[in-house]
C-alpha cells in the first residue's frame, strides 16, 4: 500500500473470478473490486488461520505486509483451473471506521 499507509490496518478479501469485479463493494469512498460470494465469506471467517495466514493485520513502516493462501492436507483436491481473486483493503478502526484504499485483484489459479 506504500509508506503513506504505514501502521494502518489491512484485510485481504477474495472471490471466485467468474463472479467479477463490478459493481463491487463500497465502504465509505473506497470500492473493493469484487462481488461477494461464498469464497468472500471464507476469507472473512477464516482470516489469520492456518489456511489464510496473515490476511488481516497492520502494515509495517513501509506500508507493506505479506499474506498467504496455504494448502492443508488431507483435503479434497481443488478443481484444476479454478481461479480465485484476492485484494486488500486498507482501513483504520474507529469510531468512526475509516477506509483509505483497496488494491486491484490478483488472480490465483489451481494447477496440478
Amino acid at each position: 500500500a506504500g509508506p503513506s499507509h504505514a501502521g494502518r490496518k489491512y484485510w485481504v478479501f477474495g472471490n471466485f473470478a467468474l463472479n467479477g469485479t463490478s459493481p463491487g463493494v463500497t465502504l465509505g469512498s473506497v470500492n473493493i473490486p469484487l462481488n461477494p460470494d461464498p469464497w468472500t465469506q471464507v476469507t472473512i471467517d477464516f482470516a489469520n488461520t492456518a489456511a489464510l495466514s496473515m490476511t488481516k493485520g497492520t502494515l509495517d513502516g513501509n506500508g507493506e505486509a505479506s499474506a498467504s493462501l496455504n494448502s492443508l492436507a488431507p483435503q479434497p483436491a481443488a478443481p484444476l483451473g479454478l481461479t480465485l481473486q484476492h485484494c486488500y483493503l486498507v482501513y483504520q478502526s474507529g469510531p468512526p471506521d475509516q477506509y483509505f484504499m483497496a488494491s486491484n485483484l490478483v488472480p490465483w489459479t489451481t494447477v496440478p
